[in-house]
């Protein structure tokens, strides 16, 4: 059975662009008037995911890559997503810009040992905050 893993970029979390305390764009996926605002918020905006970017950040940095492209190259290459199997990443963006440059980080190699590392450690991070999906 394939897996379709939905929202790689956590809605555009994972991208680095918000701090908890930050003004969001009016009408955005995180504006707190609207109701998908206050899903995303109560999902993502916690100390602990914000943490969580901090670790992640200074090793993308060091090797000169994008937030958003750490994780599609994770979801690619490290995730228990496997292509023997009908496996997807569904993404999105709020640009063709940004379409075009996921569909190109999803091609490119394994991330290095010490983001994926990083990556560990924030998932150590977030572990305990983090939305079940199964019961």
């Amino acid at each position: 059975m394939g897996y379709y893993a939905y929202n790689p970029l956590g809605g555009g979390f994972f991208t680095g662009n918000f701090s908890k305390d930050a003004q969001v764009e009016k009408g955005s996926r995180f504006d707190p008037e609207k109701w998908q605002g206050k899903m995303y918020r109560a999902k993502y905006f916690k100390d602990e995911y914000f943490e969580a970017l901090d670790i992640v950040k200074p090793a993308a940095d060091k090797h000169g890559l994008t937030m958003a492209e750490v994780a599609l190259r994770w979801m690619t290459h490290h995730s228990q997503l496997g292509r023997k199997y009908p496996d997807a990443i569904l993404i999105g963006a709020s640009s063709t810009k940004h379409i075009e440059q996921n569909l190109k980080d999803l091609d490119k190699e394994p991330l290095p040992e010490d983001v994926v590392k990083a990556l560990d450690e924030a998932w150590e991070k977030v572990r305990s905050v983090t939305s079940r999906y199964w019961h």
